[in-house]
């Protein structure tokens, strides 16, 4: 009856979030508490919810119970098998709300909109850098050209590198490389 009414009686008492069931809020706690209950007897990783211990496990199985019935490709997931349908379909689920244009697949949708109405959604990963770019190979020259991600450089060839053990080992290869020169000599 709660779910009819819309009755939420069960809240969070960390984030405010409110559920029809007991049982619902149990599982949605597990959130803030990092809780993982259910672990895989193959791998031991661990999950916080029951179904996605399910999922994981058909990756060591290999089962896959979801088959399209146009094509008979199986999927572990029920979600993989519903995007993949669309490619038997002319069915458009993701519009765009500035221009009304359709697409089968999301991420289709998201650029869509980064490069045919500006908006950028991809942020810079150095910390205290505030830019934006609408695609990833933007970011990645902006990175490149701005924080330069290898600041270690070796003083013999061209190469960098991001940290100082990595700097180093190259650099033994440059020793050892000038020993056999020595040695065939």
């Amino acid at each position: 009856m709660r779910i009819h009414t819309g009755e939420k009686q069960f809240r969070c008492n960390i984030c405010d979030r409110a559920f029809h069931q007991a049982n619902n809020l149990v599982k949605h706690k597990r959130i803030h508490t990092g809780e993982k209950p259910f672990k895989c007897h193959i791998c031991e990783k661990s999950f916080s919810q029951s179904n996605d211990l399910i999922k994981h496990k058909r990756t060591h199985t290999g089962e896959k119970p979801y088959k399209c019935n146009i094509c008979d490709k199986k999927f572990a997931q029920k979600v993989n098998l519903t995007v993949h349908e669309r490619v038997h379909s002319d069915e458009k689920p993701y519009k765009c709300e500035l221009c009304s244009k359709t697409y089968k697949y999301v991420y289709a949708l998201q650029s869509h909109q980064r490069l045919r109405h500006n908006k950028p959604k991809i942020k810079c990963t150095w910390t205290d850098c505030n830019e934006e770019f609408n695609r990833h190979l933007d970011r990645m020259r902006h990175i490149k050209a701005q924080h330069d991600p290898t600041p270690y450089h070796c003083d013999r060839c061209d190469r960098k590198y991001a940290s100082r053990r990595e700097l180093n080992h190259h650099k033994r290869k440059h020793e050892i490389m000038k020993t056999r020169k020595l040695m065939k000599k």
